[in-house]
């Protein structure tokens, strides 16, 4: 079959609905997640070495210091990138799963708390109810949103943590304002490839960013399990 025939052939397919065209190779997500993985120990040798500099460096020297100190944000900037593109690239899916919102929240708060000294600010809804999807999930993606306002947006030092309940979905809410509007295009890149939007999609729900006055809001929308209402609540699953 010649080149043009191939084409043609394989918009056909695509426009009789049978099989999508252009459809990525089977194994592009082990591509992608070995690639993040790979990159990393390099990105975390550099942020080593510019830290021992900074630390080096004669007070005299305040220029070099602050140039230093930049590298290793550049450094957290770009992790915070790749693991967007590995949590995009290979978002969890379990089918008939169902979590608490609130327990994997007040489980995260706890940890920050104790961890990092770094309370967040909660307001969890009483009746927010059991979701579609899974506690690794759901604490995978709140974490990432987290780790966005510290590590590219220099967001506030607690940021806000909301549930709540609205018609058939149970939803998530992260916001704080912000010091580097210009990082906020990292939420919602072109395209729908964001890991955060993937992985609300995969699971069925649906995700929204929105940044007004220098606040910036991400939210995770889920679709109540079907059993939300007829087993008593004991966290996620």
């Amino acid at each position: 079959m010649s080149k043009e025939g191939a084409i043609l052939s394989v918009i056909a397919v695509s426009q009789t609905g049978t099989q999508p065209a252009l459809q990525p190779p089977a194994d592009l997500r082990d591509v992608v997640c070995q690639l993040v993985h790979d990159l990393r120990q390099p990105l975390g040798g550099i942020e080593s070495l510019a830290y021992v500099l900074e630390l080096a460096l004669e007070e005299s020297d305040e220029d070099l210091r602050q140039q230093c100190g930049r590298l290793r944000q550049l450094v957290v900037q770009a992790s915070w990138m790749l693991e967007d593109a590995s949590l995009a690239a290979s978002p969890e899916v379990v089918e008939g799963a169902a979590v608490d919102l609130n327990r994997v929240v007040e489980e995260t708060g706890e940890r920050l708390a104790r961890q990092e000294e770094r309370p967040l600010q909660l307001t969890l809804s009483a009746d927010a109810p059991r979701v579609c999807g899974t506690a690794t999930g759901v604490r995978h993606w709140l974490a990432h949103a987290l780790a966005f306002f510290r590590d590219l947006a220099q967001g506030e030092p607690m940021p806000s943590v909301e549930t709540g309940l609205e018609e058939e979905w149970g939803w998530l809410r992260v916001r704080s304002r912000v010091g580097c509007e210009e990082s906020v295009r990292a939420l919602d890149p072109p395209g729908g490839a964001g890991g955060l939007r993937r992985m609300a999609e995969v699971s069925g729900g649906r995700y929204e960013c929105t940044v007004g006055g220098g606040v910036v809001d991400v939210r995770l929308w889920l679709p109540i399990a079907d059993n939300a209402f007829d087993e008593v609540r004991i966290g996620g699953v």
